[in-house]
């Protein structure tokens, strides 16, 4: 029931970790430990709730549930939240935790430049050492703060103290194995036992429900310092049926509702609501899709791509990021990049081609994209780049798509946040704000003078005293 199965991968992957008796051992002396207080924190627990699905547009309707309502009157919000680029999964999420851009901290992608491989072989990035910056959870293992992730990517074998996090597989692996090997066994595994995904009622709601059981009973009985949910069953619905899909939407807000409503109830239970910061952000989501755009169709007919089927010899190929793609050119071949920026401005003029922007080096610095990157493409609202090749350059599509990847600068694609407890401002409204601001506002909280990321505190949400 846990994480995703891919295909085989002609690709080797390094599989890091495996069962070790001394590791088990360390981490459980590890929960033994004391945490240590400063006496200046201005709260001691804090729940992330990162969801998948929605944005700025979404806000009226999420304020009808009860206890969104509650969390905006009593609370501070904003309904202008800017995600980084590209917003993808992974980077996004490991952006959240680390509270820097991906060019800061390496995951660029939810999986490495993989020129060749299909979709259904490519290997993602699993592991926090593919990480090149420390997250949250990293500077609190070492004061003892126990922390807890579920469905979290890039956690593999990480110092969290309770981990389930997102594991994919190849083919020729054993996925619950190496979801074993990278998280929390005995945790996960008391989990596993325990939970299934009750609830039936709308498929792609089962994982939530199931990551959801288990962040409350987390919290009821380990009380963690940080916990961390990823929540991601709007997406799923947005791919079967597109953004706009009415009652099965209501049907997981008023879920995510009853959520939010018992881990309160859980937190006063357990006499730490005083000390507890609740954090409720869509982090990113997806827009329709009419159209497939094959651009490498493009490059293989220039002679820059060469051995069709793998393509490994290449000389500029694109990787997609959506509603967007990257270019990379090897060698950073100067003559290569302006032909390609050539040929990229003569699809653009044509306009069948879904390309709104080109974006030099120059103009991906600004947005601290990955210095890999030769150039990106962004791609008009509708159209989805895509890695491989086709009959056709472009496709019409007759079933809903939805893709990610789209422009996190455009105000229609801004997202939401809540923030809640005691040691916050009521009905706050924080305007403009960044999915990197957070991390340094929670270093805040907790007294953690140890941040040196690329976003704020957001003192306007906090009080002094």
């Amino acid at each position: 029931n846990i994480g995703h199965e891919k295909g085989g991968c002609m690709m080797e992957i390094q599989d890091s970790g495996k069962f070790s008796f001394k590791h088990l051992m360390k981490k459980s002396i590890d929960q033994l430990k004391q945490a240590k207080f400063t006496g200046k924190e201005k709260a001691r627990h804090i729940v992330i709730i990162a969801v998948e699905g929605l944005l700025r547009g979404d806000f009226q309707n999420i304020i009808k549930f009860p206890i969104f309502q509650k969390l905006k009157i009593e609370g501070a919000y904003s309904d202008q939240l800017t995600s980084i680029y590209p917003t993808m999964t992974y980077p996004v999420l490991t952006s959240l935790v680390t509270g820097v851009y991906p060019n800061q901290h390496g995951i660029i992608h939810n999986q490495p430049f993989q020129p060749g491989i299909s979709d259904g072989q490519k290997i993602w990035y699993n592991y926090c050492s593919e990480m090149k910056r420390k997250a949250i959870y990293d500077f609190m293992q070492e004061r003892h703060f126990k922390t807890a992730a579920l469905n979290w990517p890039v956690t593999g074998n990480s110092v969290i103290t309770y981990n389930i996090p997102e594991i994919t597989a190849l083919k020729s692996e054993n996925h619950h194995l190496k979801l074993l090997r990278a998280g929390s066994p005995i945790f996960l595994l008391s989990q596993e036992l325990r939970y299934i995904p009750v609830d039936k009622k709308i498929p792609e709601y089962m994982q939530d429900s199931f990551y959801s059981q288990i962040a409350c009973r987390t919290l009821q009985r380990k009380k963690p310092h940080l916990l961390l949910l990823r929540l991601n069953a709007l997406r799923k619905l947005q791919k079967k049926y597109g953004v706009c899909y009415g009652d099965q939407q209501k049907y997981v807000l008023q879920k995510y509702n009853d959520l939010l409503e018992k881990m309160i109830d859980i937190t006063k239970q357990a006499k730490i609501f005083s000390d507890t910061v609740f954090i409720f952000v869509s982090v990113n989501s997806q827009i329709d899709i009419h159209t497939h755009v094959y651009l490498n169709n493009i490059l293989e007919r220039e002679d820059l791509i060469a051995n069709r089927g793998t393509y490994i010899d290449y000389q500029a190929c694109f990787q997609s990021t959506g509603n967007g793609a990257y270019l990379y050119v090897k060698n950073n071949h100067l003559a290569t990049e302006k032909h390609v920026r050539e040929i990229l401005e003569e699809l653009k003029e044509a306009g069948i081609y879904g390309i709104k922007e080109i974006h030099t080096r120059n103009d991906l610095k600004k947005i601290h994209a990955d210095v890999g990157i030769a150039m990106a493409v962004e791609g008009k609202s509708g159209f989805r780049f895509m890695d491989g090749f086709h009959a056709e350059d472009i496709v019409y599509l007759d079933a809903p798509d939805a893709t990610s990847g789209y422009n996190p600068r455009a105000s229609t694609y801004q997202n939401i946040l809540f923030m809640y407890g005691n040691s916050i401002i009521p009905d706050t409204d924080l305007q403009a704000v960044e999915l990197v601001d957070l991390v340094p506002t929670v270093s805040y909280l907790l007294d953690m003078d140890v941040w040196g990321g690329d976003g704020r505190i957001l003192h306007e949400a906090i009080k002094k005293s």
